[in-house]
């Protein structure tokens, strides 16, 4: 891993740039110091960009209209979220009429109705579904809707029913500004599959689809609307942005702005560090 002062060296070596958005771009408090100054710089360079989250708690164009009010430049075309692959997967892999079940925004219902289903808050134990898409950890109530969501995946295996787990947002925690950290979505999905192997063994993890990073299915996509696999992904977590990158062949470069500790680095195996290192963007522009 090789540390970097200066961002031109990677602008001028790298045909097109991924961005994570949260440690990244911004966090709670919103945009960090530098990013628009790199941005314009890419595209003085005339070279592509991209911002690829692992949010699912807003539809396409929710996330674009925020992203706007934040000051940032960007149109639908350069941005992909974990929440926008849903739709594929549950057009390539469910049946119309399969009973879905979320825990998550009103965003991400919208996100589950662009497929064309009609999908069920769990808010107890009494929702009935074949595929459970968690994607966001707001707007219910949440031990409730856990303890729910458990009885309901448990008492399918038991009576031998299909059941599908699928996490659009596999990151643990965020930035939620001011030096803080925040609970997000795969970390509901962790507690559930950790109490599942409780009762059912190891093999339960095969109920579980992630489709956000480190899933290749956004840097694949990336890669074929950019034309190029000559892109180096900017992020702040090893095992969600380092990692998605490696998997897709791509190199990656570590925010020292977001989740990671850059002080605990050398607790992390050499296999998984990123190519560069880059503590801010700040100054750098």
């Amino acid at each position: 891993m090789k540390t970097i002062r200066d961002i031109e060296e990677l602008l001028n070596k790298f045909s097109g740039f991924l961005f994570d958005a949260f440690g990244v771009l911004m966090d709670g408090d919103g945009l960090l110091p530098g990013v628009l100054a790199l941005l314009e710089q890419i595209q003085l360079q005339n070279k592509p960009f991209m911002i690829l989250s692992n949010g699912s708690s807003k539809t396409l164009e929710q996330t674009v209209e925020r992203y706007h009010s934040l000051g940032l430049n960007v149109d639908s075309s350069q941005v992909i979220t974990s929440g926008t692959l849903l739709k594929g997967y549950l057009e390539e892999h469910t049946q119309p009429n399969d009973p879905v079940a979320f825990l998550g925004t009103t965003g991400s219902s919208q996100l589950i109705e662009n497929s064309g289903r009609v999908p069920r808050l769990v808010t107890s134990s009494n929702v009935e579904a074949e595929i459970l898409v968690i994607a966001n950890q707001t707007e219910f109530p949440f031990l409730e809707s856990l303890d729910g969501a458990l009885t309901m995946i448990s008492d399918r295996i038991d009576a031998g029913k299909p059941i599908t787990v699928v996490v659009t947002n596999p990151d643990l925690i965020y930035p939620s500004g001011s030096g803080g950290f925040g609970i997000t979505a795969g970390s509901l999905a962790t507690a559930l599959r950790e109490g599942l192997k409780v009762r059912y063994g190891q093999g339960i993890a095969s109920i579980f689809v992630e489709l956000g990073k480190p899933s290749t299915k956004m840097f694949d996509h990336a890669i074929n609307v950019l034309n190029t696999k000559d892109l180096i992904m900017f992020g702040d977590q090893i095992y969600t942005d380092v990692l998605g990158a490696k998997r897709a062949g791509l190199a990656s470069v570590l925010m020292g702005t977001g989740i990671t500790s850059t002080r605990h680095l050398e607790s992390f195996p050499v296999s998984d560090l990123p190519n560069y290192f880059l503590p801010s963007l700040k100054g750098n522009i």
